[in-house]
Order: C-alpha cells, then structure tokens, then sequence
C-alpha cells in the first residue's frame, strides 16, 4: 500500500508539472506567472540614498504600492491609531523611537490598505530603521524664525554634515517645500541655527496671523502632521542624507 501511495502521488506531481509546462508554452511564461509575480507589494526606498536598505529614523523616504491600480490608499504605519490618505506612492519619515535604545536596528511596520472591487484589502510590510535620534527645535525670537538642528549624523559607515533646510508643508502623502527663503545658517560645534523671516515663514504656510501660526506649533501637531522642516546632510564624498522632523515648539 505505501509503494502505490508513493507512484500515486509521484503521477499526480508529473501530471502537474506537466500541465504547468503545457499552460506556460501555450499562453507564454510571462503571462502564466503574472498572476504570482505581480502580487501587491510595498516597495521601500530613499529620496537621495536609491541603494541602501536600512533607513534612518526621520529619514525621508517612498514607499510605493506596486501592483494595485487604485486612486486612494490608507496608510497606518508602526500599528498607529492614525490613518494617512494617499496614493499609491507616497513619502514618510518614521519617528525616533525613545522606547528603543538610540542606533539600534529594528523592524518597523507599515500598512497599506486599498480597495478592490467591493472589498478593502491590506499589504503589509516591515521595514529595518536605524533608531537615530536627530534635533529638530524651533525658537521664535525677535522677529525670527529658527531652527535648532544637530550639526552631524554618524551612520556605521558614513558621517554627514548638515548642508541646507527648508521648511514644508505634508500634503496628500507629500513633503511640498513652502519655499520660504532661509536667511542664514549658522554652525557652532554640534548645533546649527537655521533662520528664517517669521513673517515669510507664517505667509508660507499659509496663515493669516503670527498668533494663528503659534497655536499650531505649540501644539503636538505628530496626528495632524501639517508643519515640517526639511534638512539634507552631506558626506565628504558627496553623499546626501535628507531628513524630515515636524515642528513642535512654544511661542515666545
């Protein structure tokens, strides 16, 4: 009984194999294996750093939902309570986990949830982030608008020294820089100053008055996620790095 159990399963495996080769020669591979190879997926990388697979936290970064046709995805990253609405494509930056040790490698989750048809389906991914902790402070003094942002971030392999920043909105999935123009960049040691005209930065963003603009940023603003500064870093070698913090701060 076992020798014909195992000739009986032996034939229907040939008898598979078989007829998988005579679908893939008739309708072509590429058409067979479609349905299996073009399953949804999400798809990782960084805005300046196309090669590298481990991110930092705040790093600026796509994520692609390949192989959906749909104009509208949910986006729920780490298993938050808040739902971000976009694209197919859209660009995020995870937060500094302070309930991991600071350089520490972990996996970080992201879930994109889309329709198909009548129904609502999910992809998931994780995502392995360097927990780096960058600064990002705000000071409103005199008129001015400034930035307080560490001076360098040292990677296992590469360290970078902050070159530019730029203040930006997050909309619809998307870092839009308000092109609100610095007036300076100051570097001491560890610490650097970025400044801008407070008046230039408030029109930027799109508020009418310094006190509508301060009740926004003394505010934990992490769910509504509206107000944020953008800063590239550069290695020696030309090598940029671009990461994204929101503001938070006080009014003077």
């Amino acid at each position: 009984m076992a020798i014909g159990l195992r000739e009986g399963i032996i034939t229907i495996a040939g008898v598979l194999v078989a007829g998988i080769i005579i679908a893939g020669q008739t309708i072509g591979w590429e058409k067979f294996l479609a349905p299996m190879l073009q399953q949804p997926r999400i798809e990782i990388s960084s805005t300046v750093r196309p090669s590298t697979k481990t991110f930092f936290a705040s790093e600026k970064m796509w994520l692609k939902l390949a192989n959906v046709e749909t104009d509208r995805v949910y986006w729920l990253f780490d298993e938050d309570d808040s739902l971000i609405r976009g694209g197919v494509q859209i660009q995020h930056g995870f937060d500094f986990d302070p309930k991991t040790p600071t350089g520490t490698e972990t996996y970080r989750r992201v879930d994109a949830f889309y329709k198909d048809g009548d129904q609502y389906r999910t992809s998931t991914s994780k995502i392995a982030v360097s927990n780096l902790q960058v600064k990002a402070e705000i000071l409103i003094k005199s008129e001015m608008l400034n930035i307080l942002a560490d001076s360098y971030i040292k990677g296992a392999h590469e360290k970078w020294k902050i070159s530019s920043a730029s203040l930006a909105k997050y909309n619809d999935g998307n870092f839009e820089d308000t092109r609100a123009t610095p007036i300076s960049l100051v570097t001491t040691g560890y610490e650097s100053k970025v400044t801008w005209d407070l008046n230039q930065a408030v029109a930027a963003y799109g508020y009418k008055s310094k006190e509508d603009f301060y009740n926004v940023i003394i505010k934990d603003n992490r769910d509504d996620r509206i107000l944020w500064v953008t800063i590239t870093y550069s290695s020696k070698s030309g090598k940029p790095l671009t990461i994204v913090k929101p503001i938070k701060g006080i009014s003077p």
